[in-house]
């Protein structure tokens, strides 16, 4: 980092500035650029959360087919793509826009981003989720307002294996008494589901809109500004009008008291395809080739503290809402996690210290291997099965109309 900004910052100010200044500078440089990105030795990764870095090489090839996809179709299927990076990382940046918002903490990646909260691997996800529903939405050549909630459905088939198995490998870690992410099934919070169909739905919908207010149906390579704001805006909006819908179910939930003629392709083979392929099989293998009890993630994690330490905070609409605020370490049976690997089974706790953030915790056997193998391969082969009649059966992928200007 000192040499860097040596080389190619403080070189080339007009002015001098003296070594207790660079010093500064270049320690808040550090501190910043640390803050941004963060490695981890590969080999680390490798010998104590194998399934995760299998994940991390999985969806990033995913996110390699998805870009390959947008840049063969150009046009808007290009700027589409960039929209839904501005939505993953809007997704991301809630929690530090409100930290009650913060109920889930991703495992350490080869590189994770913001404060080690974000992964790689995410943007892989999100990708992989919302471009393929973009695209088999429109596939399906509904109207333009049932696009939207194919889309959502869609975005849920994609992402259920992910989240199945996600939480029992500790490649995430949600909340323990947040009521958001309190109703589970398979320990995969309801509430995830909803919020990707919501999103998945929002943007879909807010992009179309956009398009058709500023924009023409013939694509023109010379609005590109107007082609970039209206999927930047679709990124953005997209994810604060779905935490809208999820907020407004919650405040049903506290006042109302309810409880938790076209061509067809004869066969299809394209990235999508291949995306499709290798996401439902790597989670097909997963529970023949993984063991959860031999897993070690160490990161981020929920605080550990006292366990008769709770917090209150105000919904958006008023109601008040009561959590436990800290990880309790001890009677652990029914949680997907212990701290068996730990020395005296449990992480140390002083009253008279900090909370304990940055911890090990430790796989636990499937109790009910042959129920995750049912669930996930008959989920899988019946998903995939409806996505290919979508993709291939449909027709094919809607083309842009492109303008032609005639010199």
């Amino acid at each position: 980092m000192d040499y860097l900004l040596d080389k190619y910052f403080f070189d080339y100010l007009p002015f001098g500035i003296d070594q207790e200044t660079k010093k500064t500078v270049t320690s808040k440089a550090f501190d910043v650029a640390d803050w941004a990105c963060k490695t981890q030795d590969i080999r680390k990764l490798a010998a104590n959360h194998t399934s995760f870095l299998a994940a991390e090489a999985v969806f990033l090839l995913l996110y390699i087919f998805t870009l390959l996809h947008a840049f063969r179709h150009g046009s808007r299927y290009l700027f589409t793509w960039l929209g839904i990076a501005v939505a993953a990382v809007t997704i991301e940046s809630l929690r530090f826009i409100k930290p009650k918002w913060d109920v889930v903490w991703h495992a350490q990646g080869t590189v994770t981003y913001l404060g080690m909260r974000v992964p790689f691997y995410l943007f892989g996800v999100y990708q992989f989720a919302f471009y393929v529903a973009y695209v088999f939405a429109r596939r399906l050549y509904f109207q333009w307002w049932a696009e939207g909630p194919a889309a959502g459905l869609i975005a849920v088939i994609l992402l259920y294996p992910l989240n199945l198995f996600g939480a029992k490998l500790l490649w995430f870690q949600w909340h323990e008494s947040d009521v958001a992410v309190i109703d589970r099934w398979m320990w995969v919070p309801w509430t995830s589901l909803l919020f990707i169909a919501l999103v998945s739905c929002s943007f879909l919908s807010i992009l179309h809109f956009f398009r058709r207010l500023a924009l023409s149906e013939e694509y023109d390579w010379k609005l590109f500004m107007r082609e970039g704001f209206c999927a930047f805006a679709a990124g953005i909006l997209s994810v604060f009008i779905a935490a809208g819908h999820f907020l407004s179910f919650y405040f049903c939930s506290d006042f109302l008291i309810i409880r938790s003629v076209i061509d067809k392709i004869l066969f299809w083979f394209d990235e999508l395809f291949c995306g499709l392929a290798i996401n439902y099989l790597f989670f097909m293998v997963l529970p023949f080739v993984t063991d959860p009890e031999a897993i070690v993630a160490e990161g981020l994690h929920q605080p550990i503290f006292l366990c008769n330490v709770t917090e209150h905070y105000n919904s958006i609409f008023g109601t008040d809402i009561n959590r436990r605020k800290y990880l309790c370490p001890y009677n652990r049976d029914e949680t997907c996690f212990d701290f068996h690997c730990l020395p005296g089974g449990h992480p140390s706790i002083n009253e008279n210290s900090d909370p304990l953030e940055w911890y090990l915790i430790c796989g636990k056997d499937y109790s009910n291997r042959w129920e995750y193998m049912l669930l996930i391969w008959s989920f899988s082969l019946l998903s995939f099965g409806a996505l290919y009649q979508i993709a291939s059966k449909s027709g094919p992928s809607p083309l842009d109309i492109v303008k032609v200007q005639i010199s």
